[in-house]
């Protein structure tokens, strides 16, 4: 069976463990994180936005300079902005970050 993290879920089951516990939410999140093996919340969550952004399945960077060229032209966009569109959606905060 596979396990996949959801944040709505997540949070749902912080908010759950700070009422039952009577402890703040902020303490919740962080024993939920702990309890996943992160060190806090916000590593849990982006580690879990992470899962939900589009996976890279080729290595060389041509390929999505490429894809980046397709974007820009189909979507009347300037060439850094699909950069910077397609690396968001591989999880990386910039193409820099992505072509690395």
């Amino acid at each position: 069976m596979t396990f996949h993290l959801n944040l709505e879920q997540l949070r749902k089951q912080a908010k759950e463990l700070a009422r039952t516990r009577g402890v703040k939410l902020t303490t919740a999140q962080f024993e939920l994180a702990r309890e996943h093996g992160f060190t806090s919340w916000p590593k849990l969550k982006a580690h879990v936005e992470r899962l939900g952004a589009e996976q890279p399945f080729r290595s060389d960077v041509e390929y999505y300079e490429g894809r980046a060229e397709g974007i820009a032209t189909t979507s009347g966009v300037r060439i850094d902005d699909a950069r910077r569109e397609l690396a968001r959606r591989h999880g990386f905060s910039s193409w820099r970050s992505a072509a690395s």
